[in-house]
């Protein structure tokens, strides 16, 4: 700095240098430009949009990439102007809450929104300063279309999964617990989701080979393909299955898609017509053989009846009455025997299976008197059927017979079943074993003494050739056969609505 000194004439008379060192302040202000271009280079080098807002909401700064968001086209045309007014999307109340709240508050916030001016989704992060507000906008399309395929890939396995028809369940493999089962799982085995979803797999075995196999499966989970196993429903049955398994990825966890086949109905139709060409092998050579032997035998009653009334043979009567006895025994079995030969039924006529069983009743109580034993009868009545009374009686007859003998009170009872008459015949007794229930109907097959074999398959058969069918229902509390007959679709008015009354 130079100052001239003066005299008392006001003339020069000496000059004073003052020198002051600036240098740092220069070397500031160059350093502070510097700084202010490299951070605009930086934020102008930004791939995301951004902006700022002072806290009069006035635009102070916006690059290059944050003019995609507004209505402009210059950013020179958008500093100065109102935030409000230049960012189209801040119209929406949810979005404005953000905006407001960080400015308020001084906080912090995220959000993402989609821009109908843009056609993209943006995330929005929001940074308050002293000066007002950072904004920074980045663009996440691609990652919320890869979200939203997966989420509609997610929502098909769901719907498929679910609709499938046939039993599905998913097992997690870290965790050894079902983590999903749909509808057909549910339906078929009788439990409520919140029962089977967290539950092991193990825990619905139906036997001790399944519950091996499964265990093994769940600690070395693999591929299986088409795997015998035995399921438990809730009500205790056993469903034989097929078990198909998939080794699958969900939601970044292994876990096994087990695709379940109830094969049960096909199993039971098999051992069914199995039952069946065994029967009719049987009917063939009862058939045959039944005719050869009766004949003989005739021959050789007739013979024992001559001798036995001769005066030498007197002495052996007793034996005579021995054999004899044994051959009527014998041509009574040949008879039964017969009938399982027989495919055509009797000449049938209109009937009330009340009334047969009410004929039948003196017949029944005097049995079970002679045995000590009690026999209730609990009928309905009912519409007419299409039946042979003498084969229907017969199966009466055999039915409550094997009830008397394994128990001490039979109760018979009639009543009404949509388009069927029914007639269940329960007893008391200890009911009957697996083994032996899933070969009832063979014949021959007796757990009696004195018991041929035949009255159950003989009452199985004049049934089916009615048209209708016998099942059977066995515990610890005793055992009920029910026979169901079709109604004859002939009835007249006044049957017809006793059936529609009975059916309710």
């Amino acid at each position: 700095m130079l100052i001239p000194l003066l005299n008392e004439k006001q003339e020069v008379i000496a000059l004073f240098f003052a020198l002051y060192e600036v240098t740092e302040h220069v070397l500031a202000k160059r350093q502070a430009v510097m700084t202010e271009t490299y951070l605009r280079h930086i934020i102008e080098s930004f791939t995301d949009p951004f902006l700022t807002v002072d806290r009069k909401w006035i635009c102070a700064y916006i690059n290059q990439q944050a003019m995609r968001l507004t209505h402009f086209s210059n950013p020179e045309t958008v500093v100065g102007k109102s935030f409000w007014t230049v960012m189209p999307h801040v119209e929406e109340k949810r979005l404005a809450r953000y905006y407001t709240l960080a400015m308020e508050k001084k906080k912090a916030m995220n959000f993402s929104f989609y821009s109908q001016f843009c056609r993209k989704w943006f995330s929005v992060s929001i940074y308050p300063f002293t000066e007002g507000l950072m904004i920074f906008y980045r663009d996440i399309t691609d990652k919320k279309t890869a979200e939203l395929k997966l989420r509609e890939s997610q929502d098909r396995f769901r719907k498929i999964f679910e609709a499938d028809p046939v039993m599905k369940i998913i097992i997690s493999i870290d965790k050894n617990k079902i983590i999903a089962a749909n509808g057909a799982w549910l339906k078929t085995l009788g439990y409520e989701r919140a029962e089977v979803v967290g539950k092991q797999f193990v825990a619905f075995a139906g036997g001790e080979k399944t519950e091996k196999f499964l265990r093994k499966l769940c600690q070395n989970p693999q591929h299986v393909t088409g795997r015998k196993l035995k399921l438990l429903t809730k009500t205790g049955e056993h469903r034989y299955c097929l078990l198909y398994a998939e080794l699958i990825k969900l939601n970044q966890e292994n876990c096994l898609l087990c695709t379940i086949v109830d094969r049960t109905e096909q199993y039971r139709m098999e051992a069914e017509i199995a039952w069946l060409e065994r029967l009719n092998l049987v009917g063939q050579m009862a058939g045959g053989l039944g005719h050869e032997i009766r004949n003989p035998m005739t021959t050789v009653h007739g013979f024992l009846q001559l001798l036995s009334k001769k005066p030498e043979y007197q002495q052996d009567k007793e034996y005579f009455e021995i054999m004899l006895s044994e051959l009527e025994r014998a041509n009574t079995i040949i008879s039964e025997f017969l009938v399982l030969s027989k495919k055509e039924v009797k000449p049938r006529v209109k009937s009330n299976l009340t009334s047969v069983v009410r004929k039948l009743a003196p017949l029944i109580e005097a049995t079970a008197l002679r045995q000590n034993k009690n026999v209730i009868f609990q009928l309905s009545d009912l519409p007419e059927v299409f039946i042979n009374e003498k084969e229907i009686k017969q199966v009466i007859l055999n039915l409550v017979q094997n009830g008397l003998d394994v128990a001490n009170q039979v109760i018979l009872k009639t009543y009404c079943e949509h388009d069927q008459v029914v007639m269940d015949i329960t007893d008391n007794g200890p009911g009957i074993d697996k083994h032996v229930l899933d070969h009832l109907g063979t014949p021959f097959l007796t757990t009696k003494e004195n018991g041929t074999g035949l009255g159950i398959p003989i009452s199985f058969s004049i049934v089916r050739r009615h048209g209708g069918q016998i099942s059977i229902n066995t515990g610890s509390w005793g055992t009920t056969f029910s026979v169901k007959l079709p109604v004859c679709h002939c009835c007249n008015p006044a049957q017809a609505e006793l059936l529609e009354h009975a059916n309710g």
